[in-house]
């Protein structure tokens, strides 16, 4: 089993506990253990197994024989999409241009899931996270990242948001440059990277990752399709992707992959009614109509009014569609009331489904297709590891999800009552692979 130091303020959560059992599987070593450049190498293609393992693929069936694609990102490593995202971008850090190595320092900013998986990867592979949040976050959110060891800053109070933390940020790290004597400062603008760096005296590399700016983000998210794809068979077709908007680098990897593998598809973009940044952009008169008026809401990861980011582009939506806070919070407590932890959605992920059932209410015989970004554990209290989880932790299959009514696991016998595109995916797809 993993063995390392834990950090100041450890709590053992669900997800802790499960993701050592992971990591186990492939022989993930603490970073301190890591004595070789060969070590090293071995590290990352471990991390690179779990990273890319394949997550679930559950459809539900309606009754006007519209189906609901629901894709567990949740599932990865560290709980979210992101965890491509930071694989790719400390591996081409360290292993393209030189610019990490053990010991040094990244800095980032974050609503919470793009948080947790750079620290997770940051600290099993030696460097040290500062991540900046907004107080306001869940503290289910931050005690992950505390978990990791990383050097946890929150900004604001109650209504704080992600681009107060983000100009704490750049103040920390430049005032952080300064104080132990940098020696070069300098930046990587390219097709991988909007980042900036600065070489300290003790011979170590500070780095502002800033991953909502960079080019190597939204081609990582391309993978979501990419597995989606590989699951089902020729021919299959799907009608609508859905997107949470957020900063836009997840949609833009959607939007990219789309025309790759599955170009006749709609990409539905989805907001939260108070924080429509993009629909007003996109339908002026609706919003007026609807007298739409910013206000701080809990799609943490969603752009504000005037934020200029550069993934962040209305027109690449067929559709973008609107979800109520209160509706998105009842769907996120009803699906999870009578799930285990690990299969707990969060209210992007509740917001993604919501519009998903109503596209198959509104296109009998459609397929629609939901993402899960992330898991619905971190919206509250730290979920703490019990003596009942430990007795099947390690024998979880993260490759399969249990079958909840009206939920149908990948494979299903009852072929005969679904449209027959689906039927072929039910028939073909095999969770062994990777």
């Amino acid at each position: 089993m993993f063995a390392e130091t834990l950090p100041l303020g450890y709590i053992e959560t669900t997800f802790q506990r499960a993701l050592r059992t992971r990591e186990a599987t492939v022989g993930i070593l603490p970073s301190s253990e890591l004595a070789t450049q060969e070590d090293r190498l071995s590290q990352y293609k471990k991390l690179r197994s779990l990273v890319y393992s394949v997550v679930p693929l559950i459809s539900r069936i309606e009754a006007n024989g519209s189906a609901i694609l629901s894709n567990y990102q949740s599932f990865r490593p560290s709980g979210s999409h992101y965890d491509p995202v930071y694989f790719e971008t400390f591996d081409t850090l360290e292993n393209k241009y030189g610019l990490i190595r053990p010991g040094d320092d990244v800095y980032e900013v974050t609503s919470g899931s793009a948080g947790i998986s750079c620290a997770w990867l940051a600290n099993r592979l030696g460097c040290n996270a500062h991540i900046y949040v907004p107080a306001s976050l869940p503290t289910g959110r931050k005690q992950e990242m505390i978990n990791f060891g990383a050097i946890l800053e929150e900004v604001g109070g109650e209504n704080s948001y992600v681009p107060e933390a983000s100009r704490a940020e750049t103040r920390a790290f430049v005032k952080d440059a300064k104080n132990t004597g940098h020696l070069e400062s300098g930046s990587l603008q390219n097709e991988d990277f909007n980042l900036y760096y600065a070489r300290r005296e003790d011979g170590h590399t500070m780095c502002l990752i800033n991953h909502s700016e960079n080019g190597i983000t939204p081609r990582s998210m391309e993978d979501i399709l990419a597995q989606v794809y590989s699951a089902i068979p020729d021919g299959v077709t799907i009608d609508n992707i859905l997107s949470i908007i957020g900063n836009g680098s997840s949609s833009t990897g959607l939007y990219r992959a789309r025309e790759k593998y599955f170009p006749q598809a709609r990409l539905v973009g989805i907001e939260n009614y108070d924080s429509a940044v993009l629909f007003r952009e996109k339908y002026p008169e609706r919003a007026k109509k609807l007298g739409l008026v910013y206000k701080p809401q809990k799609m943490f990861g969603s752009i504000i009014p005037g934020m200029k980011l550069p993934f962040v582009d209305q027109t690449m939506f067929d559709e973008i569609r609107l979800v109520d806070t209160k509706q998105m919070e009842s769907r996120m407590r009803s699906h999870n009331s009578n799930r285990a932890v690990i299969e707990w959605i969060g209210m992007s992920s509740a917001s993604s489904m919501i519009v998903a059932e109503g596209l198959a209410k509104e296109n009998p015989g459609s397929v629609t297709l939901s993402i899960v970004y992330d898991g619905g554990y971190r919206y509250g209290e730290p979920v703490v590891a019990t003596k009942e989880y430990d007795q099947t932790a390690e024998t979880v299959n993260y490759r399969r999800m249990p079958r909840h009514a009206p939920w149908i696991q990948y494979p299903s016998k009852d072929l005969a009552s679904m449209p027959h595109n689906i039927a072929q995916v039910y028939n073909r797809v095999s969770w062994g692979k990777s």
